[in-house]
C-alpha cells in the first residue's frame, strides 16, 4: 500500500503538483489571427498541376511543402484548402509558439472553430501543467489524439505554416513527431517550411505516409510561363524569349510576380511603353535577394510618401494587427493604407475573422523594408522606435512581445526587469522556451541587476529536471537577492532549492532551506504554504506520518486563510495519506473527498486520478466493493484522459485485487498483466510496487503455493537490496501467509514477528492486524494459547477501532478454529460470526474455486450464429452503441479477413459499391468513427481497436482478441495435420473443439456477398469435420455418439445419402433393425418429395445388407 501512494509518474508527484492558477480557456497573449489563412489575392496563374497533387496526397498522413521564401508555398496550400470541401485548421507559427503547451493550445482552439467544446478539459490541463508538458509533450499529444478519435468524424486538414520559425524547439518537434506518427486517418497534416524541419520524417517516409513538394516542384514550367505572359501581359513569348526567361528566373514564382508588379506600374505610368521594351535580361542575372531588392525598390518608389513611411515602421512588427497599428501610428490612415496594399498585391496579405485583422508582409519585402529604415533613420532611430513599440505591448499585457522589442533595441535592463516581474505568469502560461531564450540573450550585468529574472530562469531548469543547472542558478540568484535586500524573493529561491534537495533525497538540506525560507517570508506570504507542504512531503518520505500530518494541517490553514483554493485542494489530499497508511480508511476518505470537484462544470485535474485511486483503495480495504469499482472507473478515465501511464498501471493492479477478492481469478490475472505492461511502459521497477505481492496472493488463493512462494521470494530479495524497509516487511507478511499454507510454521514466525514489531512501531494498524492473525495461526499450530489469545484480542481491538469488519469476517470464515474459542467469540459482534453469504462481497480464499486461469481478451467477436461483440460480459455496450448496421458489419468484415486487415479501397468497394464518391466521402469517416465509439461505449477503459496503416484498416495488434472463426480455422488446420499423420485421437480432439465453436451459420442475418461467400466456406468445413467425427466414432464403435453427430449433418443437408447410410449402420450396430427400416423409409420420402428420385443403388445395397 505504501509504495503505491507516491506516484513517480505524476508530474512533480501528486503531492507536490506545481502551484498554478486555475484553468482559463485560452493561453496568454492569444492571437485569433494566427489561426486564419491569408485572404485570397489575385493569382498570377492557377496551379492545377500542384492542386491535384495535394489532393492526391490526402490519402496519406502528411504532406511536407518546403522551399525558400517567395516560392509560393503558402499561396498554393491556401488555394488548395479553400478549393476542397474539407474542414481545415490553419495555424501560422512564429517563434512564440516554441513551447508545446502554447503550440497545442492554438491547435485545439483551431479545432474548436469547427467543433465547439472540443478540448475543454485539455485546455485546462495545458494551462495548469505547462511545465510538465514541456518535459513530456507526448502525454498532451495523446490526449489530443484520443479526443480527435472520439469527436472528429470528417476528414480534417491541419496546416502548420511557417514551421521554420520554431527553430530548435525540441519539445514542440517531439510533440509534432508524435502527432504525425500516431494521427488517425481522419487527420491530414500539411507542414509548410522554408527548410527541412527537425522532425523524424524517415519513419513516415518508410511507411509511405509522407509526400513532399519541394522548390523544384513549385517552379513554373515553360508552359506555365508562356500562359502567364499571355494571360497577364497580353504577349506571346517567342521560343528564344521563353528560353531566356526560363533560364534567368528558373521558374521562381516571386521573380515572375515582381516582373508583373513593375510592368503593371510602368505601363500604368507610361501607357505608351510596351511591356516588351522592359530590359529584363540584365536584371535577371542577379541573385534572388538582389533581384528582389531591385524590384522592391521599383515598387516602393511608386508608393506615396505616407504609405512608404508606414511600411517602413510596421516592418519592425512581428505580427501586424490592425488595432495595434492604429494605436501605434495614429497619424497614419491605417484603415485605408493597409487594405489598399492587399488589394494592389504589394507583397501584403491579410487574415481576418470579422473580429480583427492581421496583415502579413512577405518576408523578403519585410527584410528589405527593415534595411531601408535603418539606412534612413540610423541604428539609434530604429532602437527608439523599438522601445516605443515595446512600451505599447507592455501596456497591453503582452510581455513577451514587449521583451523581444526591448531586446532588439538592446534595452537589456528593461528586458530583465520585465522577466523578473512577469516571469511566474510567463512560466504558468507554458512559454518556457521563450523565457529561456530571452533570459539567455541578456548580458550578465542586466541579469544581476534583476535577480528575480535569474530565479525564473532557474525555475524553468528545475521544472525541466535540470537540477544541477537549476541549483547553480538559484544559489547565484539567492546571493544577489540578499545584497538587494529582497527577503521574499530570497524565500522563494530557498523553497525551490528545498524542492530539489527533496527530490534528491537530501532531507536535512531541504529542511535547512525550508527553515530559512520560513524565517525570511512575510507573515501572509504564499511561500509559507509551499514550505509547509514541501516539509510534509519530506516527512512522508521519511515515514514520519504524524509530523507530516501536522505540517499539512498548518499549510492547509494558511491556504484557506489566503483563499488559495488550488493549493488547499492538493494539501487536503496529502492529509488523507497519513490516516490511510495508519489504516484509518474512514478518516482518509474524509480528506481525500475534499480534493474532488463539487462543481461538475469545472474541469478535472490530473491529481483527481490519484485521489479517486486512493479512495478506491480505502473502499477496497473496507469491503465496499461497489464504491471501489466506481472510484476505479473514474480514476481510469482520468488516467487515460491525462495519459498517466504508471498511475493507470496502479489502477489496473487495484482492479486485479478487486476481482481477486470477488473470486474472479481469470479477470484478476488479466488486470495484473495489464498493470505489468504499463509499469514496464512507464519504466517503473516492479519491486517498488505491490504488483508482485498481489500476484503472489492470487497464486496463494488458487492453491499454486510454489508459484506464490517464488514470486514473494523474488520481491523480498529485491526490496532488501533497495533498502526498502516498509516494503520489505509488507512482503514478509505475505511470505508468512504462504509459509503457513505450506505448513512451515517456524519459518513463518521468523518472518512475521519482526514485521509485527515494525508495524506497531510505525502505527501501521491494518498491517498490524493482519500480522497478529497470521501469528495467531502459528501459535495455534504450536499450542501456544496465551500469546495466541493476546494477538487475537489485539486484532479485534484494531478491527473495532478502525472498522475492519469486512476483513475480520473473512478471516473468521477462513480460520474459524481461532475465533470460535469462547474467550474470543464473546468479544465478536454476533453478525460477524454468521457465515458469509452471497452479498456482493468476496468469498473466502478457501471457498474460491481452484481452477486454471484462462487468458481473457480485450475484445471478443463471435461471428458464428448471431453475431456477438463484447469486451467484458459484465459490462455490455450501451443499448444504442451500434446504431448503424454498416459500422457493425465493417468491423466484422475486418475481423474475418487475414491478419484482421482490409484496405480502405476494399472496404469502400464492398460496402458502398457504385455509390457517388461525394456520398462516400461524406459517410466513410463517420462510419469508422462510429465503430471506435461503439467499442468504447459504457467501458471505463478506452482503447483504440481500429488503426489505419499503409492505406488499410486493421485491428490494433497491441491488443488481444478472441475471434471464434480464427480459433475455428486454427483447430481445423491442426486437426487436418493430425489426420494426415494418422494421429486419430489428436485429430478428433481438434475437430470436436472446432465443432463446438460453430454456433450457427457465419454472420447470421447478413446477406451481403462477402458474408455469403464465407458462410458457404465455413459450412463446408463444419460438415467435413462432422463427417470425419462420425466415421471416427463408428470406428471406435461409439454408436450413440455417431448418431448424434450424423443428425447434426442431416439437419443442415438432408440429402446426404452417405450420412444416412452411416445412421443406418449405427442403428444396425445397436441391434435396432426397426430403426434402420424407419430411417430408410424416411430417406425415401424426402428424396421422392423434394427431388422426385429414389435412393441411389449404393444406398439400397447397403440397406439390404443391413436388414439382411
Amino acid at each position: 500500500m505504501l509504495n503505491s501512494l507516491l506516484h513517480p509518474e505524476m508530474p512533480k508527484s501528486m503531492l507536490t503538483y506545481p502551484p498554478m492558477e486555475l484553468a482559463t480557456t485560452q493561453p496568454a497573449f492569444f492571437l485569433r489571427t494566427k489561426l486564419l489563412p491569408p485572404r485570397p489575392v489575385p493569382s498570377l496563374l492557377p496551379r492545377p498541376r500542384l492542386i491535384e497533387r495535394l489532393s492526391a496526397n490526402l490519402t496519406r498522413s502528411v504532406t511536407l511543402v518546403t522551399a525558400n521564401a517567395g516560392a509560393g508555398k503558402t499561396t498554393l496550400v491556401a488555394d488548395f484548402v479553400r478549393a476542397h470541401a474539407r474542414q481545415f485548421v490553419w495555424y501560422q507559427l512564429d517563434r512564440t509558439d516554441a513551447d508545446p503547451a502554447i503550440f497545442l493550445s492554438y491547435l485545439i482552439h483551431g479545432i474548436r472553430q469547427l467543433i465547439p467544446d472540443f478540448g475543454q478539459t485539455m485546455l485546462a490541463y495545458l494551462h495548469q501543467s505547462a511545465a510538465e508538458i514541456a518535459l513530456h509533450p507526448e502525454r498532451a499529444v495523446d490526449m489530443l489524439l484520443n479526443e480527435v478519435l472520439d469527436r472528429v468524424d470528417q476528414q480534417l486538414v491541419i496546416v502548420l505554416d511557417d514551421y521554420h520559425h520554431l527553430g530548435a524547439a525540441d519539445a514542440v518537434h517531439a510533440a509534432v513527431d508524435r502527432l504525425l506518427v500516431y494521427q488517425p486517418d481522419v487527420l491530414h497534416t500539411i507542414v509548410i517550411s522554408r527548410d527541412a524541419p527537425s522532425l523524424q520524417l524517415s519513419k513516415l517516409r518508410s511507411k509511405g505516409a509522407l509526400t513532399t513538394i519541394e522548390r523544384d516542384d513549385l517552379l513554373f514550367t515553360e508552359e506555365e510561363v508562356q500562359a502567364l505572359f499571355l494571360q497577364v501581359f497580353g504577349m506571346e513569348l517567342t521560343a528564344e524569349q521563353l528560353a531566356e526567361f526560363r533560364q534567368r528566373t528558373q521558374g521562381w514564382v516571386m521573380s515572375l510576380q515582381l516582373i508583373w508588379q513593375v510592368a503593371q506600374r510602368q505601363t500604368s505610368a507610361h501607357a505608351e511603353t510596351p511591356v516588351a521594351l522592359l530590359n529584363m535580361s540584365e536584371t535577371l542575372r542577379q541573385s534572388e535577394r538582389d533581384l528582389f531588392d531591385y524590384f522592391a525598390e521599383e515598387v516602393f518608389e511608386f508608393e506615396p510618401e505616407p504609405v512608404r513611411w508606414l511600411l517602413l515602421r510596421i516592418a519592425l512588427l512581428e505580427r501586424i494587427e490592425f488595432d495595434a497599428c492604429a494605436r501605434l501610428y495614429p497619424e497614419s490612415d491605417c484603415s485605408a493604407i493597409l487594405p489598399s496594399l492587399v488589394r494592389r498585391n504589394v507583397f501584403t496579405t491579410v487574415a481576418s475573422d470579422g473580429n480583427g485583422e492581421e496583415y502579413r508582409l512577405h518576408p523578403l519585402f519585410q527584410s528589405f523594408l527593415r534595411r531601408r529604415l535603418r539606412s534612413e533613420i540610423g541604428k539609434a532611430g530604429v532602437a527608439a522606435e523599438q522601445i516605443r513599440i515595446a512600451r505599447h505591448f507592455a501596456s497591453q499585457g503582452n510581455w513577451e512581445q514587449a521583451a523581444r522589442h526591448f531586446l532588439s533595441a538592446e534595452e537589456f535592463g528593461e528586458t530583465a526587469r520585465l522577466i523578473a516581474e512577469k516571469g511566474q505568469a510567463w512560466i504558468a502560461s507554458g512559454a518556457l522556451t521563450s523565457l529561456v531564450a530571452l533570459a539567455d540573450a541578456l548580458p550578465t550585468e542586466a541579469i544581476e541587476q534583476n535577480p528575480r529574472a535569474l530565479t525564473h530562469r532557474a525555475e524553468v531548469a528545475r521544472l525541466r529536471g535540470e537540477y544541477d543547472t537549476a541549483q547553480s542558478l538559484l544559489r547565484r540568484s539567492m546571493a544577489l537577492l540578499r545584497t538587494q535586500a529582497d527577503p521574499e524573493g530570497e524565500a522563494e529561491t530557498l523553497h525551490s532549492l528545498a524542492t530539489i534537495a527533496r527530490r534528491r533525497g537530501n532531507f536535512d538540506e531541504a529542511f535547512s532551506h525550508l527553515d530559512e525560507a520560513k524565517r525570511l517570508a512575510g507573515e501572509r506570504s504564499s511561500v509559507l504554504i509551499k514550505c509547509g507542504n514541501t516539509r510534509g512531503l519530506c516527512l512522508v518520505s521519511q515515514g514520519k506520518w504524524t509530523e507530516a500530518e501536522q505540517e499539512f494541517r498548518t499549510a492547509l490553514q494558511l491556504a484557506e486563510e489566503q483563499h488559495d483554493t488550488h493549493y488547499a485542494r492538493l494539501i487536503v489530499h496529502n492529509l488523507g495519506l497519513p490516516p490511510m497508511m495508519r489504516g484509518d480508511f474512514g478518516e482518509a476518505l474524509r480528506w481525500l473527498r475534499r480534493l474532488l470537484r463539487n462543481d461538475r462544470q469545472t474541469f478535472p485535474l490530473p491529481q483527481e486520478a490519484t485521489a479517486n485511486l486512493n479512495m478506491a483503495r480505502c473502499h477496497f480495504y473496507r469491503g465496499e466493493f461497489q464504491d471501489c469499482e466506481r472510484r476505479l472507473d473514474l480514476a481510469l478515465e482520468l488516467c487515460q484522459l491525462f495519459n498517466l501511464i504508471s498511475l493507470r498501471a496502479e489502477s489496473f493492479e487495484t482492479y486485479g485485487n478487486l476481482h481477486r477478492e470477488l473470486g474472479d481469478t481469470a479477470r484478476a490475472a488479466q488486470f495484473y498483466e495489464r498493470a505489468e505492461r504499463d509499469y514496464d511502459l512507464a519504466g517503473v521497477e516492479l519491486s517498488r510496487q505491490e504488483l508482485l505481492d498481489e500476484q503472489a496472493v492470487l497464486k496463494l488463493q488458487i492453491g499454486e503455493l510454489a508459484a506464490a512462494r517464488k514470486l514473494i521470494e523474488q520481491l523480498v530479495n529485491a526490496r532488501r537490496q533497495f533498502n526498502d524497509e516498509t516494503g520489505l516487511y509488507t512482503s514478509a507478511l505475505t511470505r508468512g501467509r504462504v509459509l503457513i499454507a505450506q505448513g512451515e510454521h517456524d519459518a513463518a514466525r521468523a518472518d512475521l514477528e519482526p514485521a509485527l514489531d515494525y508495524f506497531r512501531q510505525n502505527s501501521f494498524y491494518y498491517y498490524e492486524a493482519q500480522a497478529c492473525v497470521e501469528l495467531a495461526q502459528v501459535d495455534y499450530a504450536a499450542g501456544r494459547e496465551v500469546p495466541m489469545l493476546e494477538r487475537l484480542r489485539r486484532t479485534l481491538d484494531l478491527a473495532s477501532r478502525y472498522d475492519y469488519d469486512h476483513w475480520l469476517k473473512r478471516k473468521i470464515a477462513a480460520a474459524p478454529h481461532l475465533f470460535t474459542l469462547q474467550e474470543i467469540a464473546d468479544l465478536i459482534p454476533p453478525d460477524l460470526l454468521e457465515p458469509i453469504t452471497d452479498s456482493g462481497r468476496a468469498e473466502t480464499a478457501q471457498a474460491a474455486t481452484v481452477a486454471p486461469i484462462r487468458p481473457m481478451a480485450d475484445l471478443t467477436i463471435n461471428l458464428f450464429g448471431p453475431v456477438e461483440i463484447f469486451r467484458d460480459a459484465r459490462r455490455p455496450f450501451a443499448a444504442d452503441a451500434w446504431t448503424t448496421r454498416r459500422a457493425h458489419d465493417i468491423l466484422c468484415f475486418i475481423a474475418s479477413r487475414q491478419h484482421r486487415r482490409a484496405s480502405k479501397d476494399t472496404i469502400i468497394e464492398t460496402f458502398w459499391g457504385d455509390t457517388d464518391p461525394d456520398v462516400v466521402l461524406k459517410n466513410f469517416h463517420p462510419t469508422v468513427s462510429h465503430i471506435r465509439k461503439a467499442l468504447n461505449s459504457n467501458q471505463p477503459l478506452k482503447l483504440n481497436f481500429l488503426l489505419y496503416r499503409d492505406g488499410a484498416y486493421l485491428l490494433n495488434p497491441e491488443l488481444t482478441y478472441s475471434i471464434d472463426i480464427e480459433d475455428f480455422n486454427h483447430l481445423l488446420a491442426e486437426g487436418e495435420t493430425a489426420r494426415r499423420a494418422k494421429q486419430t485421437d489428436l485429430c478428433v480432439a481438434r475437430f470436436e473443439a472446432a465443432v463446438k465453436l460453430y454456433r450457427g451459420e457465419f454472420m447470421q442475418g447478413c446477406y451481403d456477398d462477402w458474408a455469403e461467400e464465407q458462410r458457404a466456406y465455413y459450412l463446408e468445413q463444419y460438415l467435413h469435420m462432422l463427417e470425419t467425427l462420425v466415421v471416427a466414432a463408428q470406428q471406435a464403435e461409439e454408436w450413440s455418439r455417431s448418431l448424434h453427430l450424423a443428425q447434426q449433418i442431416l439437419r443442415l443437408d438432408a440429402f446426404r445419402e452417405d450420412i444416412h447410410c452411416l445412421v443406418m449402420r449405427a442403428h444396425s450396430a445397436q441391434g435396432n433393425p426397426v430403426a434402420v427400416r424407419e430411417h430408410y423409409e424416411k430417406l425415401r420420402t424426402i428424396l421422392r418429395k423434394e427431388l422426385s428420385i429414389e435412393p441411389s443403388a449404393e444406398t439400397q445395397k447397403i440397406y439390404r445388407q443391413l436388414i439382411g
